[in-house]
């Protein structure tokens, strides 16, 4: 591990751990922090005027001498155990660790060997930094190298060289465009000047022509207020980049083939009706030039292939409008949800009025977020439901409740109809699911559209019933990040 000045004097001031700073001349200690005169048992002035091999037994300096041989060779670290001697003639075993500084001196960190325990401090830390996995540097005020992990340079030589140097030593080093240095200065500056996190990803090439896409995350250290270092973490996100990538590709070309088939339903429902008018327009002309002469057979074939052929064209009405849910001409907004129960009863008058529907919804002043014609073609078509599915000799009811929490609206529809059994509530919402073909008329398209519409507003469409009791139908509609204030005021309408 290499270090440079400002680094070592934040250590020799803040660090929980005996430091030395050692010359390789002649072993005098240049500095000693206070932990490491509490070892000692020196003040500073005393140690000053010691050199390091006085605290070491004889039979310990060959072993030192044989370590700091191998830290001069070969520029890195090292750790053993060894025993000094105090000042009082006594003994005390401790750890060391040797790390090599420039200008020929060493950074001694030292702890007591206390049986096997060894205290989280320094060097504790310095191990793991060193095996972080992901790249780690340490910049000053003039935002040179102070420390650079293995993950960034391998080779320990371009490490060793990197430090006290710049980005742009380090384009100029390896003949690079100086617009990656130019870029990250700026964001070094906002980073110290702003004193916060900035994060960017780089974009590399190596030699072999492969890319590699790196996230760089910068944060400042204040000490006392005024700005020391930069800490800068390097991200290999190279697979997630591309898997971005990737997905962007694979929804773009799932939006294509929505679209064609989108367009392709279209044009089929579309010359699906031409044909289907001209049966429909030539059975009603049939029956009024030649019902008189037809018997009761041919009648009742004229009049089944009438009212097949006004509900197939029903329901190509009904696809149609569930093809068209998703083209969309205006953006999401405020809506008065009474006004949607207001417009959806209005489309159903005729049917409230023959039914003798009775419907109560509350918030009176309550906005919701939302597409407001598909909002109110939901409720029409969940009051359509209630009123047909509802029991013989009971006149319909229709409760519209709505709760919230913070971050979405719950609209509930509420009937006193027949009910839907718990095993059939998921089946229900498929497209073309009509459970009593027999009773009820209708194409199972009408809560396949209501899904399609909450989908729409990336809700949840559901139904809950005890399958005898009537059903509560509800939705949710997500609210946006600023929502407005609102009252609640109770309203009870027949029709």
């Amino acid at each position: 591990m290499i270090f440079e000045e400002p680094f070592i004097q934040s250590l020799l001031r803040c660090s929980g751990d005996a430091l030395l700073i050692i010359s390789t001349n002649d072993y005098k200690i240049l500095q000693a922090n206070h932990k490491a005169q509490t070892i000692l048992q020196w003040n500073q002035k005393v140690c000053q005027s010691y050199f390091w091999t006085d605290f070491l037994s004889e039979a310990n300096r060959l072993r030192w001498e044989t370590q700091l041989a191998s830290i001069t060779v070969s520029g890195n670290e090292t750790t053993f155990m060894t025993q000094l001697v105090l000042e009082n003639h006594g003994f005390t075993d401790v750890k060391l660790k040797i790390v090599a500084l420039p200008n020929n001196q060493l950074l001694c960190f030292m702890h007591k060997h206390i049986s096997d325990t060894v205290g989280f401090g320094i060097c504790f830390y310095e191990t793991m930094i060193e095996q972080l996995p992901f790249e780690f540097v340490v910049l000053d005020q003039k935002w040179r190298y102070q420390y650079v992990n293995p993950l960034v340079f391998k080779d320990p030589a371009l490490r060793a060289w990197m430090i006290g140097k710049t980005d742009f030593d380090y384009c100029q080093y390896r003949n690079l465009s100086p617009i990656m240095a130019e870029k990250r200065w700026v964001n070094y500056h906002n980073c110290a000047n702003d004193k916060k996190t900035e994060e960017w990803i780089d974009r590399h090439v190596k030699a072999d022509g492969s890319v590699v896409y790196m996230l760089r995350i910068i944060k400042p250290y204040f000490e006392a207020g005024a700005f020391k270092f930069i800490f800068g973490f390097g991200i290999n996100v190279t697979q997630a980049v591309e898997y971005q990538r990737e997905l962007k590709i694979l929804m773009e070309d799932l939006q294509k083939n929505n679209e064609e088939l989108r367009e392709y339903a279209y044009i089929t429902v579309h010359d699906l009706k031409e044909p289907l008018r001209n049966v429909v327009s030539f059975s009603n002309l049939l029956s009024r030039r030649y019902k008189s002469q037809l018997d009761k057979s041919g009648q009742e074939f004229l009049h089944f292939v009438s009212s097949n052929a006004e509900r197939m064209n029903n329901l190509l009405n009904e696809l149609s409008t569930y093809i068209n849910i998703e083209k969309r001409d205006r953006d999401l907004e405020y809506a008065a949800l009474p006004n949607l129960i207001r417009a959806a009863i209005l489309r159903l008058k005729h049917t409230f009025l023959e039914k003798k529907v009775s419907i109560h919804y509350d918030n009176e002043n309550m906005q919701i977020y939302c597409y407001p014609f598909y909002i109110e073609q939901l409720l029409q078509s969940l009051f359509d439901n209630a009123i047909k599915f509802c029991k013989k000799g009971v006149l319909p009811e229709i409760q519209v409740r709505l709760v919230e929490n913070e971050t979405e609206w719950t609209i509930l529809v509420i009937d006193n109809g027949i009910g839907i059994e718990p095993a059939y509530q998921k089946k229900i919402f498929s497209i073309f699911t009509r459970l009593d073909k027999v009773n009820y008329e209708g194409n199972g398209m009408g809560l396949s559209v209501c899904r399609k519409i909450v989908q729409l507003h990336r809700g949840h469409l559901g139904v809950e019933s005890d399958g005898s009791s009537g059903s509560t139908f509800y939705f949710t509609l997500s609210k946006p990040e600023n929502p407005i204030v609102k009252s609640n005021v109770a309203q009870v309408v027949t029709v």
